[in-house]
C-alpha cells in the first residue's frame, strides 16, 4: 500500500514522495514552489486527496500528486505501478479511475495491480494479410484482451495516408472481431509510386466512446499496377500476367490467353480461401 507525501527536495522546490513499508520514491519531477526560499514544513492535501498545497513565506502554491497522462502506451501505463494510475481501455488514454467512462475492470486496468500488467489490448493476427483493391472479403481479426459483453461494439476503421478513413462493422467472435473489407477502388490512392502497394492502419473503434483503441499496420494492393511480367509474379501478391493482354490483373480476373502465375505459390496456398472472397 502507497502513502503519498509532499516533501521539499531543496531550497524552494518541493515533489510528492510515494511512501511503502519499506520504500519511498519520488513521484514525477520536482516542482518550482518559489526558488531560493525556505517552504514551511507542513504541505496539506486539498479535499479531493489530489493536490497538495505547499507554501514559503511569499507564495502557495497548488500541484497535483499525479500526472497519468505522462503515460502514453498502455503497456508504459502499467508498468509504471503508478497508484493513481490505469489504462481507460474504450479512452485509449492513461487516466485516472474517476476520468475513465464506466471503469469496470475490463474497462479501466489498474497500474499497480502485477497481474494487469499483460492486459493491454493488442491485434495478434488479421488474416489475409493484406487484400486487392477489387476484393470484398472477411478479415478474421484476433485480439488479445479485447473487453467483451452484450452492450459493447466495435467498428473497423481502416485509415489511408490521404487522410480517407472508412468504417466498417465488426462482429465480435471468439477470438476477436471480423469485418469486411472496404470497396477502396474510388478512392485516390497512388499504387503506381508506391511499388504497387500501400501501407494503411486497420484499427478497431469503440462505438460508446467512438475512439480508436488499438490498431495495426495493414496492406492493400493493385496487380494493375505492375507494369511488367517480372514485377507482376514475382511477389506475394495474387496477380497473374496475361500474356495476350500483356498486362498485370487480379488471379481471379479472366485471361484471354495464357498467364504467368505468381512464383510464391505457398503463400498463396495458405490464404487461397481469401482469393475469391
Amino acid at each position: 500500500m502507497y502513502v503519498c507525501e509532499g516533501v521539499c527536495v531543496w531550497e524552494g522546490v518541493c515533489g510528492v514522495v510515494l511512501k511503502t513499508s519499506c520504500k519511498a520514491e519520488l513521484y514525477d519531477s520536482p516542482i518550482v514552489v518559489d526558488e531560493g526560499h525556505t517552504i514551511k514544513q507542513d504541505m496539506v492535501f486539498d479535499d479531493s486527496q489530489m493536490y497538495l498545497y505547499a507554501m514559503s513565506d511569499r507564495k502557495v502554491a497548488k500541484f497535483p500528486v499525479q500526472n497519468c497522462s505522462k503515460f502514453t502506451t498502455c503497456r508504459v501505463c502499467l508498468l509504471s505501478n503508478d497508484p493513481y494510475c490505469g489504462w481507460c481501455v474504450f479512452g485509449n488514454t492513461c487516466s485516472l479511475k474517476i476520468e475513465c467512462y464506466n471503469p469496470t475492470p475490463i474497462r479501466w486496468l489498474y497500474a499497480n495491480a502485477p497481474e494487469q500488467e499483460d492486459r493491454c489490448i493488442e491485434i495478434l493476427n488479421a488474416p489475409p494479410p493484406m487484400f486487392h483493391v477489387s476484393q470484398n472479403i472477411t478479415l478474421n481479426l484476433t485480439i488479445k484482451d479485447l473487453p467483451r459483453d452484450d452492450n459493447i461494439s466495435y467498428n473497423c476503421v481502416f485509415s489511408f495516408p490521404n487522410g480517407d478513413q472508412i468504417l466498417s462493422p465488426a462482429v465480435q467472435w471468439s477470438f476477436g472481431i471480423e469485418c469486411r473489407n472496404p470497396n477502396v477502388e474510388n478512392l485516390t490512392l497512388d499504387f503506381y509510386s508506391s511499388l504497387g502497394f500501400i501501407n494503411i492502419s486497420l484499427g478497431v473503434l469503440s462505438i460508446e466512446t467512438e475512439q480508436l483503441i488499438v490498431s495495426t499496420p495493414y496492406l492493400i494492393y493493385n496487380c494493375s499496377s505492375f507494369t511488367n511480367c517480372t514485377r507482376c509474379v514475382d511477389n506475394v501478391y495474387w496477380c497473374v500476367w496475361c500474356l495476350t493482354e500483356n498486362k498485370c490483373q487480379y488471379k481471379t480476373d479472366q485471361c484471354s490467353g495464357e498467364k504467368v502465375k505468381s512464383r510464391k505459390d505457398t503463400y498463396q496456398q495458405t490464404y487461397a480461401k481469401y482469393i475469391e472472397g
